[in-house]
């Protein structure tokens, strides 16, 4: 079963914690996603088309360095997105560990 099927842990972690990303700010480590970035050599505008290419839509390396930075909040569909391409585990992202 997919990882980020609505029935997994990931989704109901992020139910728990609020219901909807935007509250989550505090919560999510970002700093994992830039070191998941980093460990794989990738550049922003890199992983920008990567995850581009699994939504299906262009997202920018600033809306990316605004993630990693921890001032703005990706979507649960970005966020999903770039746990795959980046092969960080979602619950990681949610409670540092």
């Amino acid at each position: 079963q997919d990882l980020f099927s609505p029935n997994r842990q990931f989704r109901l972690d992020i139910l728990i914690f609020g219901g909807y990303i935007g509250n989550m700010k505090s919560v999510l480590n970002f700093q994992l996603l830039k070191e998941a970035r980093a460990n794989k050599h990738l550049s922003l505008r890199a992983l920008s088309y990567m995850v581009a290419d699994r939504l299906g839509k262009k997202i920018s390396r600033q809306a990316l360095h605004s993630y990693e930075s921890g001032k703005n909040t990706p979507s649960v569909e970005v966020l999903q997105a770039l746990c795959k391409t980046l092969d960080v585990d979602p619950k990681k992202l949610l409670n540092g560990n």
